[in-house]
């Protein structure tokens, strides 16, 4: 949900190695689960696995609702836009909640 400008200089800070056509930003105009649902079916995606990371529980809450997207590792980012009952609701579906710590932890890894 960022403009493509600032994720862009977002990734290039962090030295991520996007390319911008890598960069799916805010001027898309589609649903976060479209793209994400677009990317899930490219074959690398299918081998290793497919992690999406929110901290909006309403969008969230899209993906449980579409079976195709039901293998996706979905996770609520405690460090953004959400509240303690949204945690115990995530809690209570698929969803993991996720701190910024294991975020960390978890970005090593996958």
């Amino acid at each position: 949900t960022k403009a493509f400008r600032f994720a862009l200089l977002l990734a290039e800070r962090n030295r991520l190695g996007f390319r911008p056509e890598e960069i799916f930003a805010l001027e898309s105009g589609r649903p976060k689960e479209e793209t994400v649902a677009e990317l899930h079916r490219l074959p690398e995606a299918r081998q290793e696995g497919t992690h999406f990371v929110e901290d909006r529980l309403p969008t969230l809450n899209r993906f449980l609702a579409r079976q195709d997207l039901d293998s996706i590792q979905l996770y609520l980012a405690t460090w953004g836009y959400n509240t303690a009952e949204e945690h115990e609701a995530a809690r209570k579906s698929r969803i993991q909640v996720l701190s910024l710590e294991a975020f960390h932890r978890l970005a090593g890894r996958v």
